[in-house]
């Protein structure tokens, strides 16, 4: 592992503000022992690290300030998992709130204070073991230098190799990135597939979030029967169909609610998270005001803000926000979740050679009728659908023109089954 050398040279790099971070990961230095913070693959903190992913730390910032400073989330990059304070003791944990710091300036240095206690901090002993929460004062015990990654200087740069696969990457990571900004603008521009709340697709609607086999869902609500839907603008509304924009990714916390578990809901198509901020359904970049309590009523649930669960989401009849602090356990305030893998929305491509023309129905090929050699099929007029059909299949063509992402296909159908 190449060892971290805290010279001057280099303390005169350490960030004076997170404004100034151009990366995304930083190294977090012990005033104490001049070696970063690291979290061991057993989960346990150290400030004995080096120049590896054990020692690197992505910044995730909250949507709000607090008055001492930014609050933060640092995820290790080699774990995952997130540095926490919790039982006074520093720790690992799941991107919950115990693992919200406030980053307070100390002249070149910083304190890392819990957001919810801020008279707990980071902090270690010179052998590098963390000292107990409550107990540090000032002192370099508790003190830090936080460095960007990209501007600390390693004993060795990258190979050609490296850079080669560097650049390959990003270039990947942006093209995946215009992909989805144009699937979701297209999506926003054409006529959008139809979600249709029939008893028998309510009877999919999860009991429990532990049912949940993918990883994203629809929230479909009881007042509309159409989906949670965010904008690309940002707005939320509840006239939402089959698109990214209607799709949300569950990540749950690290600690259950009495009333249910605690998740967060992010929007596949924008990347922003549900959330309340000031009695309002709004967007929000993933801190304490996105996270909800998923209480169960029956086969719906109550979405309920986690730091205040009188506020809940709801919408009335046309699909709007109702302010959250006004509502009661009816419709406007119940939805049903689904697994969105589970919804039986299956996407059919019609090549161009055997596309039906528009005015004539098309019946899909696994319900199409097969004559018997000496019996002639009976004559079909336009509309005409034959009685053990009805009510099988209801199909809903969609042109959209997505670009390079589907330019050989130039229909798609969605069924449902009913």
């Amino acid at each position: 592992m190449a060892e971290f050398v805290l010279t001057p040279q280099i303390k005169a790099l350490a960030l004076r503000s997170l404004g100034e971070l151009r990366g995304e990961t930083v190294f977090i230095v012990s005033a104490e022992t001049s070696k970063p913070i690291k979290v061991n693959p057993n989960g346990s903190v150290t400030a004995n690290g080096g120049l590896g992913p054990h020692a690197r730390f992505r910044v995730r910032r909250g949507d709000r300030p607090h008055r001492l400073g930014p609050v933060v989330r640092f995820e290790n990059v080699a774990t995952g998992k997130f540095l926490a304070i919790k039982g006074g003791h520093l720790t690992v944990g799941g991107g919950g709130e115990h693992c919200e710091f406030i980053v307070q300036m100390a002249q070149m240095a910083v304190f890392l204070k819990k957001h919810n206690n801020p008279n707990a901090r980071v902090g270690f002993n010179p052998n590098g073991q963390p000292v107990p929460a409550n107990t540090l004062g000032d002192g370099s015990r508790g003190r830090f230098f936080i460095f960007d990654c990209d501007q600390v200087v390693q004993p060795r740069g990258p190979s050609a190799a490296q850079q080669q696969q560097r650049a390959a990457a990003a270039a990947q990571q942006r093209a995946q990135q215009q992909a989805q900004q144009a699937t979701a603008r297209a999506m926003a521009q054409q006529t959008q597939a139809e979600f249709v709340l029939t008893p028998q697709i309510k009877a999919l609607a999860l009991r429990s979030l532990r049912d949940l086999k993918g990883e994203t869902v629809y929230i479909v609500s009881a007042e509309t029967s159409k989906p949670i839907m965010m904008m690309p603008n940002g707005n939320v509304n509840a006239n939402g169909g089959l698109n990214p924009m209607s799709l949300f990714r569950v990540l749950r916390g690290d600690r259950p609610h009495r009333l249910g578990p605690v998740v967060r809901f992010q929007n596949f198509a924008t990347g922003q998270f549900l959330a309340i901020k000031n009695g309002q359904l709004t967007q929000g970049g993933g801190g304490e005001h996105c996270e909800f309590i998923v209480e169960m009523a029956q086969m719906a649930v109550f979405l309920k803000k986690h730091n205040n669960p009188n506020a809940r989401i709801g919408f009335n009849p046309n699909g709007q926000p109702v302010p959250a602090n006004t509502l009661g356990d009816g419709s406007r305030g119940r939805f049903f979740i689904f697994d969105a893998a589970q919804v039986q929305a299956l996407p059919r491509a019609l090549p161009q050679a055997h596309a039906v023309p528009a005015h004539q129905p098309h019946i899909p090929q696994a319900h199409a009728h097969h004559p018997h050699p000496h019996h002639p099929a009976p004559a079909q007029h336009p509309g005409h659908v034959r009685p053990h059909q009805r009510g099988v299949v209801r199909s809903c063509c969609v042109h959209m023109k997505l670009g390079p992402l589907v330019s050989r296909f130039s229909h798609r159908c969605l069924l449902f089954r009913l």
